[in-house]
């Protein structure tokens, strides 16, 4: 007898099915390497237009392009109507990698359907459907297995280092270069490693600490010889290292030294391997700049007038110097105090003007309140001056405090004088040549001198010679008398008048002044 079914089966598709089922804990999406721990799964379908015999010992074996072989099988106590062949392959730490995860060949064993059709393996792979899905692409399947061999060291020969001016930190280590994606250019490892797993710990302690992120991060190159990473910070990384409570800690300070703490993770390649080497887990920093800013000169940013009064401001500027020169930089908390010898006391922060990062800047607006300067010494009046000045909050980016060694600093400041009080008429005599003289507690501007001569010179029995005399701290103003009436002293005159000193503090309107005795 002759069957009608004379045709072998044969295998019509081969489909692969991704998915990221390993441990590590990293963002990865559809076309992406497989690492150790994912899974691939093949399934091969047999097309035939009759059930299969449900032999025990059916297969398909296939081997891939990185000599992995697989045996698939059908699911256990499948049916003669099921024709697919599965298996899968957990990627395994040590598999051979590939760019390109293919086929290479395949066998079928034991495979016949119920006519007795024997399942051969004559059909070329190129006439086999490949198909894709999961996270599986039909793009290229990317296998990396092999983990990489990179650590962080830091060691007092050789320490991580970092530049606050710059923002750059160059970490120390060895095989750096096996997390570098092979044929990179650029070998920048920015997008690579896993910076949560770096953290910044002031003074060591635990206490305060920052974990870096990657929007920290400008670049981060891996050296030629695989010995460094040199990782540049941008504004904003920058900016959260230094506000830090305590950030810095060098030697300069007697302070602790700040060290950075490596995580495990941390190091791992681009397709997500973790390094198989340990870092170590906390390594002090040395920075660039050890050497405590120093205050060169205290002055005012904009020269004030000679006299000043109420509601009028003095601007301060502190300038320091600093081992970085002109890429030095104050703390953005930097504060400095200065008692002025009226014993108000005026704050100066950091100049926000980027060229002025050694620049502490401050206001002083005189306040009717305030102590007033206008008082008199041995030679007029006190001239405001520098009491003290505080250094105590004053550090760089570094964590460098402030020198207080200040003795060469000039705490004499451009002659200015506060005046908060108005002027007034002291007394107003008849000296021995009969003139009438007056004299004002202050130095009176020369608009209000010279209005005065004109008024009192109008007076009746004022002859109209006058003569006017500003003195360190007072102004004499004498007038001649007639010869037919003289003033008497403790006769009372009346007229309306007002006058201001230099500082423009006016005495308001009088309306008459008693001459006093005959001197």
């Amino acid at each position: 007898m002759t069957l009608a079914d004379t045709t072998a089966p044969v295998i019509s598709e081969i489909n692969v099915s991704g998915a990221f089922t390993s441990a590590q804990s990293i963002s990865r999406s559809s076309g992406d390497a497989f690492i150790t721990g994912d899974t691939l799964t093949y399934t091969a379908t047999l097309n035939d237009a009759n059930d299969l015999l449900s032999a025990s010992n059916m297969q398909v074996t296939l081997t891939l392009s990185n000599n992995k072989v697989l045996v698939l099988t059908r699911p256990d106590a499948a049916t003669g109507s099921s024709k697919a062949f599965s298996a899968d392959y957990i990627i395994e730490a040590g598999d051979t990698d590939a760019s390109n995860l293919t086929v290479k060949s395949y066998s079928i064993s034991n495979v016949s359907d119920v006519s007795g059709n024997i399942s051969t393996n004559d059909k070329a792979l190129g006439e086999i459907t490949l198909s894709y899905s999961g996270v599986a692409t039909d793009k290229a399947i990317q296998v990396d297995a092999n983990a990489p061999t990179a650590k962080l060291l830091g060691t007092s020969d050789a320490p991580h280092t970092y530049d606050t001016s710059t923002g750059v930190m160059v970490l120390q280590g060895q095989g750096l270069g096996t997390i570098v994606t092979t044929g990179a250019v650029s070998r920048d490892v920015t997008n690579t490693v896993d910076w949560s797993k770096l953290t910044w710990n002031v003074d060591g302690l635990g206490s305060t600490t920052s974990a870096l992120a990657q929007t920290d991060v400008t670049s981060a190159i891996v050296n030629d010889a695989g010995t460094s990473i040199t990782v540049t910070l941008n504004t904003d990384g920058k900016n959260k290292l230094a506000a830090l409570d305590g950030f810095g800690g060098t030697n300069a300070t007697g302070g602790a030294v700040d060290t950075l703490d490596v995580a495990v993770g941390f190091l791992r390649d681009a397709a997500g391997n973790l390094s198989s080497e340990t870092s170590t887990s906390s390594s002090v920093l040395s920075l660039k700049d050890i050497t405590s800013p120093v205050l060169s000169s205290i002055q005012f940013s904009t020269t004030p007038s000679s006299y000043v009064t109420i509601g009028e401001k003095l601007s301060f500027e502190a300038i320091f110097t600093d081992a970085l020169a002109s890429d030095g930089q104050l703390a953005d908390d930097a504060e400095l105090i200065l008692t002025l010898n009226n014993n108000v006391e005026v704050k100066l922060t950091k100049s926000t003007n980027v060229d002025k990062g050694l620049h502490l800047v401050g206001d002083y607006t005189i306040a009717a309140t305030d102590p007033i300067q206008d008082t008199l010494d041995n030679d007029g009046y006190v001239f405001l001056s520098i009491d003290n000045i505080d250094l105590t909050s004053v550090s760089d980016l570094s964590g460098n405090a402030s020198n207080t060694n200040i003795t060469s600093v000039n705490k004499t400041l451009s002659p200015v004088i506060i005046d908060t009080q108005a002027p007034s008429l002291n007394v107003v005599y008849k000296s021995g040549s009969d003139e009438l003289v007056f004299v004002f507690d202050e130095v009176l501007d020369k608009t209000s001198a010279d209005n005065l001569i004109s008024a009192i010179g109008s007076l009746q029995n004022v002859d109209g010679s006058s003569s006017s005399a500003q003195g360190a701290s007072n102004t004499t103003i004498s007038f001649g008398t007639s010869q037919s009436d003289q003033y008497s002293a403790s006769e009372t005159i009346s007229i309306d008048f007002s006058f201001a000193d230099v500082a423009g503090n006016s005495s308001g309107d009088l309306s008459e002044f008693l001459i006093g005795s005959v001197i």
